[in-house]
């Protein structure tokens, strides 16, 4: 998903023809609770953004508030987007 976004951005760009040529990779290490990082590099340049969890109270947290969501609708498929989107007739 996260790549299918990054490319609908930048496909304009010469240097990307096909979501293939983003790379994504993902490591799981040991007790590392939560530690993101989005890098975007080319031969002149690095930009990252980071996000670091310390606790899984934060991911307890969200999960009751999408709890609270949810509840508001009979039936359906939702991910991220829907609760974040100003949507409120989802299930119209």
């Amino acid at each position: 998903m996260l790549a299918k976004n990054i490319f609908s951005l930048i496909s304009n760009n010469k240097n990307f023809n096909d979501i293939n040529d983003i790379k994504i990779t993902s490591i799981r290490l040991g007790n590392v609770i939560g530690k993101h990082s989005i890098i975007f590099v080319n031969n002149l340049e690095c930009i990252e953004i980071k996000h670091t969890v310390y606790h899984r109270k934060s991911f307890a947290i969200g999960a009751i508030e999408a709890a609270k969501w949810i509840t508001n609708y009979k039936t359906g498929l939702f991910n991220i987007n829907n609760i974040f989107s100003n949507n409120n007739n989802l299930n119209d």
